[in-house]
């Protein structure tokens, strides 16, 4: 609904590790909260997509950037925005 409350979370991902597995963990479990949290009609299909997008811009911030990798994620009106920021 437009004028809702902005919901969000920033992530730092660690410097070793399962970077693309944590970053899609960690934006299934955003999802998941603000549907549990707030009653938010959350499908499963945007949860997938928001993984998927998610894995593919931490992949690239991976590849081609030194440095720690940032995940922002942002739930405004019915759109997931997802931010991820390398060094």
């Amino acid at each position: 609904m437009p004028g809702a409350p902005v919901r969000r979370a920033s992530y730092a991902l660690d410097d070793e590790g399962a970077w693309i597995a944590q970053a899609r963990h960690l934006a299934a479990a955003f999802l998941s909260r603000v549907r549990a949290e707030d009653g938010l009609p959350v499908s499963t299909r945007a949860v997938e997509v928001t993984q998927l997008v998610v894995s593919e811009l931490v992949t690239n911030a991976r590849k081609y950037a030194p440095g720690p990798v940032g995940l922002d994620l942002r739930l405004a009106d019915d759109a997931v925005e997802v931010i991820v920021h390398d060094g």
